[in-house]
């Protein structure tokens, strides 16, 4: 093995998410004396891209916007070949088919993705990550859960999956401690994710109506942008409790944001291994999530968090109902969540995982040079 070994990470965009978040973590964190990272965008340049740039790693942004846009692969394929990259690593759907296509035609000799989520709503996912898996080496999932839906539901082989959990860096704990001073007075709900039919918001408005008659002081803070904004503040009206939910859209202040929240909500129909659930862990928040994907890898339900049926919205106001009357098992459920983050998910156990996984697919490639 001759190092160092160079990595360009392929995503479709560099927008803050979970995703961005972890390959920012994976690239700026990296053992730089056996690995050299780049990073490369089908989108145009985003927060994260940003970060990355300042830390000195080189971007590439290709422009793919459109559909029409195809021809640009092309571009794809002969930076590939002029950058002589030992492996290209991808994240989310479109990187992930885009980069095995361009990687083989490039002549990249390991190729990596990554899945993150179950997806049981695009079925033409599993569909094209199935007939494009003898391209890549292994597919890098977040989760157990996920490892086994892909399993299941696109018939990949197990052995060329690979378990790798995303990770908490200490800085983010420091981050949130450092607002103790802007805690609101009364009680906050609060979640933060993409406003999407995954996401499951919906539900929690009908749950969030029903803890309101109980506590009318209540407030529930929904954080993100996404195609169901205007549906969900609709009803949110139509429930008759506008006034007690706010939607403040997309924050890049996600510590100072889970400071004031007291209870952190997750009502996601799906999921792979929910990074924000590990972030209001990690600032020691009681959680509620539904039973599915990741979740239930994180979540041992009444001990570090509450666990709900998906798509329950009943479910969802006793489990909240059931916290704000047990302030000690708020406090209890807080610091479990805390420690459990701490022990199982930092992030350098993600950052090592990953590396023994490109050592071992780098000794492969070695020994079959050598055959």
């Amino acid at each position: 093995m001759k190092y160092p070994i160079r990595i360009f990470y392929l995503i479709t965009e560099l927008d803050i998410g979970g995703a961005e978040n972890m390959l920012f973590a994976l690239a700026q964190r990296i053992d730089k004396n056996k690995f050299i990272p780049e990073v490369g965008c089908l989108k145009g340049k985003g927060m994260v891209g940003k970060k990355l740039e300042a830390l000195g790693i080189k971007v590439k942004y290709f422009h793919i916007e459109k559909l029409w846009h195809i021809y640009k692969l092309a571009n794809i394929v002969s930076f590939l070949r002029q950058g002589r990259f030992d492996i290209l690593h991808s994240y989310l759907f479109h990187a992930n088919i885009i980069g095995r296509i361009c990687g083989k035609l490039a002549g990249i000799l390991i190729i990596v993705s990554s899945i993150r989520v179950c997806e049981r709503e695009k079925l033409y996912h599993l569909w094209m990550d199935r007939i494009t898996n003898w391209m890549v080496d292994i597919e890098i999932c977040v989760s157990k859960e996920v490892k086994n839906f892909t399993i299941e539901k696109a018939n990949i082989p197990e052995h060329k999956l690979e378990v790798v959990e995303n990770g908490i860096p200490d800085s983010f704990l420091n981050a949130v401690t450092s607002h103790r001073n802007k805690k609101a007075h009364s009680l906050v709900i609060g979640t933060v994710a993409r406003l999407s039919e995954q996401k499951g918001i919906k539900y929690l408005l009908h749950a969030a109506k029903r803890v309101i008659n109980k506590f009318p002081d209540i407030t529930f803070i929904i954080a993100g942008n996404g195609s169901q904004r205007e549906k969900l503040g609709d009803l949110s009206i139509e429930l008759g409790i506008s006034d007690k939910v706010k939607f403040p859209g997309f924050r890049n202040d996600i510590p100072e944001l889970l400071f004031v929240i007291d209870i952190f909500v997750l009502p996601s129909l799906w999921e792979g291994m929910p990074n924000v659930l590990l972030e209001a862990m990690a600032a020691g928040k009681p959680v509620i999530a539904t039973d599915t994907g990741g979740s239930k890898d994180i979540i041992d339900s009444s001990i570090n968090g509450i666990l709900v049926e998906p798509g329950n919205s009943e479910a969802l106001a006793e489990a909240i109902l059931k916290l704000l009357e047990d302030p000690a098992q708020r406090q209890r459920l807080g610091e479990s969540a805390k420690q459990t983050v701490k022990e199982r998910f930092p992030i350098d156990k993600m950052i090592s995982k990953t590396e023994q996984v490109y050592a071992q697919l780098i000794k492969q490639r070695d020994a079959n040079f050598v055959m």
